[in-house]
């Protein structure tokens, strides 16, 4: 007998198929050229080089984490080529040294423990996609122990209350540039959406009910996010849609653009998550804040702690800031951080 086949009295041959590439050769080189693996992928055989394009192209939708992942995944593989090992030699052993003793940032310093973790995720998915294929006998990153970590409170800094209002009424409105930025200011402040989604944000995604007026967040995951537009952004609205030409528009096309700083005007370009970061740093500076110390998200920490401050109910606030589990919205709360400062200010020694 075979070792692809087994028999049991009476019963048919089942027959489990044993370096059966699911793509045939001309669909193989496509996705080379589509998602080129390293050379450890490729020594490995074409079920290993089919495993890493799909893994890469069809199991992660999000595109940061795809680049975040691919970027862990090839640093890891790269240290294992620069070793003389092959794919299927990587054990549990090997990638928890790596993780413990050999992932370094350019300084040569350890990298952080969250850092760390993210890389252990990247190995465990990959290595996962790799033995369903039969790229790997075993998936060699499900036994190790990612670092300890957990953490009361998010690294990204909040603003003072009055910071922010005070960022807003230093943008002037002499021009439509003007008027745009005001607006993406408020709109980050009022409604505690991510830089991304508010830079995506199309013409049709500003909606009314008939009673008030919406905006259609496109979210993480796909997911579909709807926030209320309070009274005073509606108005700031009103105005940019006038002062951009897009008033009565609903064709997807993107809401907030890009500008031709030295004819004050808008293209049709949209924005980008990054236009939007510029956006704000030269906003910040320009109202003296330090752009060094702030950034989108800070945005996001300083509406949700005003709200919890006013004693909001957490699942409200965790469902404007669209978080699945409110451990996560625990972590935008800086009253602790409040509370301490008022603290260490009455110690009288």
């Amino acid at each position: 007998m075979s070792g692809s086949e087994s028999h049991s009295e009476g019963l048919p041959a089942v027959v489990v198929p044993v370096d059966h590439t699911p793509v045939g050769q001309d669909d193989l080189e496509r996705l080379r050229r589509e998602v080129e693996p390293p050379a450890i992928v490729r020594e490995a055989g074409p079920q290993a080089e089919y495993a890493y394009a799909d893994f890469f192209k069809a199991k992660i939708s999000n595109p940061n984490t795809r680049k975040a992942y691919k970027r862990a995944v090839d640093r890891f593989l790269g240290w294992c080529r620069l070793r003389g090992l092959e794919l299927r030699q990587v054990t549990s052993f090997l990638v928890g040294d790596y993780l413990e003793h050999h992932l370094n940032d350019k300084d040569g310093r350890p990298l952080s423990a969250p850092s760390k973790k993210q890389h252990l995720a990247a190995l465990r998915h990959f290595f996962d996609n790799q033995q369903v294929y039969h790229g790997v006998v075993l998936n060699p990153a499900t036994s190790v122990r990612g670092p300890k970590y957990s953490a009361r409170e998010g690294k990204t800094p909040a603003f003072h209350d009055k910071q922010v209002r005070d960022l807003i009424d230093s943008v002037k409105e002499d021009d439509v540039i003007g008027v745009r930025d005001r607006t993406l200011l408020m709109i980050l402040a009022y409604t505690a959406a991510r830089a991304g989604a508010v830079a995506r944000l199309r013409t049709t995604d500003y909606v009314t009910d008939g009673r008030s007026w919406y905006f259609n967040f496109g979210e993480k995951g796909g997911k579909l996010h709807q926030v209320p537009v309070r009274h005073d952004l509606q108005l700031q609205m009103e105005r940019y849609l006038k002062a951009a030409g897009l008033e009565g528009r609903s064709d997807k096309s993107p809401l907030f653009r890009t500008a031709r700083r030295r004819k004050r005007e808008l293209t049709d370009r949209g924005l980008n998550g990054n236009d939007l970061l510029r956006i704000v740093k030269r906003r910040l500076a320009g109202a003296g804040l330090p752009e060094s110390a702030f950034c989108c998200h800070s945005f996001r920490a300083t509406t949700a702690t005003n709200l919890l401050k006013q004693k909001v109910a957490r699942e409200q606030v965790q469902y404007l800031l669209g978080h699945s589990d409110a451990r996560t919205t625990d972590l935008y709360n800086r009253t602790d951080k409040e509370v301490t400062r008022n603290i260490v200010e009455r110690i009288s020694l």
